[in-house]
């Protein structure tokens, strides 16, 4: 086990050329192209991010996802509900087929009025 202190203090030590050397010994990919002052608070990171035991699994893989551009993202599908609170407001948007129905309202509708609580946005 290392001694986290020491090898940060280590850190300030290395050459450019020891800190890519380091960085591809620690880590085991490519240096990333930043400057020396960014690699040692990069190796800092790793270094105390493994003494720590690491980044949870699921959050390693969501970086890594995002990284390279891999997101889950889901498309809005009919009769799917989003659900978000501003301004001590909770907002409601229904997707329907054609259309997305917003509560509470906050623009005028787009039809004549129904009765109804709900903003029609028609979709793309």
């Amino acid at each position: 086990m290392m001694d986290v202190d020491v090898e940060l203090a280590r850190l300030d030590a290395l050459s450019s050329s020891d800190l890519r050397q380091h960085w591809r010994t620690l880590v085991g990919t490519s240096v990333p192209k930043i400057s020396p002052k960014m690699l040692r608070l990069a190796l800092a990171w790793e270094i105390q991010a493994r003494a720590a035991g690491g980044l949870p699994r699921g959050v390693a893989q969501a970086l890594d996802q995002l990284g390279r551009g891999q997101t889950r993202t889901q498309s809005a599908t009919a009769g799917m509900r989003l659900v978000r609170e501003w301004a001590g407001r909770v907002h409601v948007v229904t997707v329907e087929e054609d259309a997305f129905l917003a509560q509470p309202r906050s623009a005028p509708p787009l039809h004549p009025p129904s009765g109804t609580m709900f903003t029609v946005c028609p979709t793309a």
